[in-house]
């Protein structure tokens, strides 16, 4: 099912990548590259909102994201 939606992956080097749209690079085994991922993400996506302005980051660390 189409539903005009880009497909996003966290790819290693040996992911399947055929149906996905965009491709980000990453090591997606380990929590704690995952959680600085995730870090990046929302950082990043809270700025493109304007909820962060630009040299501003999250109150949340990296750290934040990787702890158990």
């Amino acid at each position: 099912m189409k539903l005009g939606i880009p497909i996003i992956g966290l790819c290693d080097s040996n992911n399947t990548t055929e149906n996905l749209n965009i491709i980000v690079p990453c090591n997606n085994k380990g929590a704690k590259s995952l959680g600085l991922i995730f870090w990046i993400l929302a950082n990043e996506y809270l700025k493109a909102r304007g909820e962060l302005k630009e040299g501003e980051q999250l109150q949340l660390t990296a750290d934040d994201f990787t702890s158990d």
